[in-house]
């Protein structure tokens, strides 16, 4: 007995050892990672000392202190209602699946709060009984229920918490760099901070203004086509605002910070399925420099949709693949459908084709996913019939959305079989491919996507190929290695071909409306989708460093190139689809606070 306990003692020492110098070799690249933060933003603040959006602090507390009495108990409100909710289905998921990680259930409990709003407005919304009493008591009774089952299960062991990774703490520290002008910005903003999001913002508002719901003709301001309906993004609001007691303007704005957590969080989510946890905490950096970023702060759709598809994408195609993760992903790619069509489609097109790469690659079976993204599909058929102007009776929507739930609810059940193929030939032929696609679209100059300009994106295209590179090297030398490492790369090439497709240079609709329809393909596609899939390739290529060379060092590349204005931009303009520095966005965001967005214009 004394031989083990003695061998136990001595792996134990070892492993406490262990432990404690990884914990040094942390705070070591912590301390170099603020330091070396402070003293480029100090230097970026200095180089945009004429910038025509002034970083001035104190300008933004004076202006966001002219509406903090609005936006304030607004926050409060609806920061209260979504956590306790999210909060309560969170500790029920992780309860049901103890594997699921924090991060993953947080992000569960969003999607599954959002589907569900959605469902009620539907059900609820066109029969006059969508109320904030009536909503107020079903918040109540879910929530009763979901704290009696998780008393129910408490005695089954305290749920393992696992100490958060490197890449865990970039993410955060993404965050942390762009959260204080934010916070300004939201309280600073009574209404959504663009200047045309006001329309996308009136249909939640008139579902609170009347209690009732019409799905085919929810456009208070004559300006929103059918395509633009978006029944997910009416739902999220209108609930909020009627469950916290507010209007639905303020809903809305009162949730700019925690949607930039949400955005963070899940693209963190998806560079972690994709190339581990340094890939994602990396790619949350270089998220701060897009489009999407900055838009998101409108809460329009087309923005936080990007969070949905993002999520669904990790948890289909998670490194521990369970029935639950499996379903809980074709119903996040599902909801993204009604949140922002195009978005949402799109997803489903990578999620289709990257669950094909790994089936050749790895033999995982495809019907799982099949399944998933089928009932995802019919799940969204509601805002499909919606966009299309195809009226069915209101009592037929919400049934087409409970059959997509109940096939996702048979998926959640049935088992996922590992693949025993370990081939490379997909994933190297989609890297190679998309790689030499893109270059032959720019040396032949037949897509307004890849020109001379790179769309504003110089830096992160550069980084991205540098990502495909590191990819198929990868690939190549470890087939063993991540299934859906190709994933970014797949989410380019979506990008690109929808916009060749779409692009009216060549594509002749029968209708005005259709023309213009497709033309919301390429623009979206130019200054949301394709930089929004480079932030992960990017990610790919500083993990691969910091993995090969020194974290400390990587951290410290990343960061200069996100928070330093690099790029001189001669006239810069805060609807800018090109790439910005994180300082340049502090001043926009500083700016509008401090003069309000329709305030500070003539």
């Amino acid at each position: 007995m004394t031989e083990p306990m003695r061998t136990s003692g001595v792996d134990a020492q070892t492993e406490a050892i262990t432990r404690s110098r990884s914990t040094a070799r942390g705070l070591d690249v912590a301390v170099l990672a603020v330091a070396a933060a402070i003293v480029i933003g100090s230097l970026a603040v200095y180089r945009l000392r004429t910038y025509p959006y002034h970083l001035d602090l104190h300008a933004a507390m004076r202006g966001a202190a002219t509406t903090v009495a609005d936006t304030a108990p607004a926050a409060a409100r609806t920061w209260t209602t979504v956590g306790v909710i999210v909060a309560t289905l969170a500790g029920w998921l992780r309860r049901r699946a103890p594997d699921l990680a924090r991060s993953e259930a947080v992000a569960a409990g969003v999607v599954l709060l959002w589907s569900a709003t959605y469902v009620l407005l539907l059900v609820l919304g066109p029969f006059g009984l969508y109320s904030p009493a009536a909503l107020r008591a079903i918040v109540i009774a879910v929530i009763a229920a979901l704290l009696a089952t998780l008393r129910r299960r408490s005695g089954g062991g305290a749920v393992e918490r696992r100490p958060w990774p490197a890449g865990a703490w970039i993410a955060i520290g993404a965050l942390a760099l762009a959260v204080v002008p934010l916070f300004l910005l939201q309280l600073g903003s009574p209404v959504s901070p663009f200047m045309d999001t006001l329309p996308q913002a009136a249909s939640p508002e008139r579902v609170v203004t009347f209690r009732s719901y019409d799905p085919y003709h929810n456009d208070p301001t004559g300006l929103w086509a059918q395509t633009r309906q978006m029944s997910g993004h009416d739902a999220l609001f209108s609930f909020v605002a009627l469950v916290a007691g507010t209007n639905a303007q303020l809903a809305m704005t009162s949730l700019i910070v925690p949607f930039a957590a949400l955005q963070v969080l899940a693209l963190y989510l998806l560079g972690r399925a994709v190339g581990g946890h340094l890939t994602g905490g990396f790619a949350t950096l270089f998220l701060l420099q897009t489009f999407v970023w900055r838009r998101n702060t409108d809460i329009r759709g087309t923005a936080i949709a990007f969070t949905t598809v993002a999520i669904g994408l990790a948890f289909l195609f998670s490194r521990r693949r369970t029935p639950l993760r499996t379903a809980l992903g074709g119903l996040a790619l599902g909801l993204s459908i009604p949140v922002n069509p195009l978005v949402g489609v799109q997803g489903m097109q990578v999620a289709s084709l990257a669950s094909v790469v790994e089936w050749i690659d790895v033999g995982r079976p495809l019907f799982p996913a099949v399944l998933a993204l089928a009932g995802g599909s019919i799940f969204a058929g509601p805002q499909v019939t919606i966009g299309l102007g195809m009226e069915l009776p209101h009592a037929v929507l919400p049934l087409v959305a409970a059959v997509g739930a109940a096939l996702l609810g048979f998926v959640a059940r049935f088992d996922v079989r590992e693949g025993a193929r370990r081939w490379r030939v997909a994933r190297l032929a989609t890297l190679v491919g998309v790689a030499t696609y893109v270059l032959y679209e720019h040396a032949t100059r037949q897509s307004e996507i890849i020109g001379d300009q790179w769309s504003g994106y110089y830096i992160l295209a550069l980084l991205a190929v540098c990502g495909v590179a590191a990819a198929a090297y990868a690939v190549w030398r470890r087939p063993r290695t991540r299934a859906v490492l190709a994933l970014p790369a797949i989410m380019v090439l979506v990008g690109l071909v929808n916009h060749d497709v779409a692009s009216p240079y060549r594509f002749m609709g029968e209708t005005l409306e259709i023309r213009s329809l497709a033309s919301e393909v390429t623009t979206k596609n130019v200054v949301y989708w394709v930089p929004y899939a480079m932030t992960l390739l990017a990610g790919v290529w500083c993990a691969t460093l910091a993995r090969r060379w020194a974290l400390g060092p990587t951290l410290v590349l990343a960061l200069l190139l996100v928070i330093y204005p690099l790029r001189h931009v001669p006239e810069p303009v805060e609807y800018d689809g090109a790439e910005l520095s994180v300082a340049e966005t502090w001043g926009i965001h500083l700016w509008i606070a401090a003069n309000g967005y329709h305030g500070g214009r003539a």
